[in-house]
Parts: structure tokens; sequence; C-alpha cells
């Protein structure tokens, strides 16, 4: 009978020993749990704070496109304008060759009608624009 009255002992030791390692295994796991549950949250703010960083990014590109394209049609007309001049400096050249040999006629009838003055100022126009 005292064997018997051991083994239970010795059962109910086990018992409690068992009970002692799950509570102490639950608790482990919890902490671990609550742990992870922040490392988790951790990483979602750090990934929407870096969406919303991308989308900055994005905003800002498309802005610096749109800048880009206006500077295109910009140089696009500038380039217009120095073709449109250079033509005029030609037609001022070879009306000043002219009126040194002596043909004003063709001199009158070559001199574009706007002013070369207002040309300049066009161009001084044109040019602060582009800046």
């Amino acid at each position: 009978m005292e064997e018997i009255n051991n083994d239970i002992d010795a059962i109910g030791r086990l018992l409690a020993e068992n009970r002692e390692k799950i509570n102490s295994l639950r608790h482990t796991a919890a902490q671990k749990l609550r742990k992870a549950n922040l490392r988790i949250e951790g990483l979602e703010k750090m990934i929407a704070d870096l969406n919303g960083q991308l989308a900055e990014r994005q905003s800002e590109i498309e802005q610096l496109r749109d800048e880009l394209s206006l500077k295109d049609t910009r140089v696009a007309e500038l380039t217009e304008t120095v073709a449109e001049q250079s033509a005029e400096v030609e037609q001022l050249s070879a009306a000043i060759s002219n009126w040194r040999t002596g043909s004003i006629r063709s001199t009158i009838s070559s001199v574009p009608k706007r002013s070369c003055a207002m040309r300049r100022s066009s161009i001084s126009r044109a040019l602060s624009d582009a800046r």
C-alpha cells in the first residue's frame, strides 16, 4: 500500500511539474507573440511610410516631366525664332552689301518689315522666359 501511495505522490509531483511547464510555455509563448506583434506593427508602419515616400517621389517625377515638356516647347519656339532671325540677318547682310555696291532699290525692297530693335527685344524676352 505504501508503494501505491508513493506512486500516487510521484504522479502528483509529475502533474504539478507538467502544469508549471505548461504555464511557463504559455507565458513564454505570450511574450514572444507580443514581441512578434510589435515587430509586425513596426514593419507595417515602415511599409506605410515607404509607400508615402514613394507616392511623393512619383508626384515629383510627374511634375518634373511636365516642366521638361514645357521647356522642350520653349526650346522649340526659341529655335524657330533663331532661325527666323538668322534668315533676317542674311537678308540684311545682303541688303547692306547691295547698298554698298549702289543698288539702293534692291536694298529697300529686301529690308524686312519688322525693325531690328523689335527683334532684339523679343529675343531678350524669350531668353529671360527660358531662365
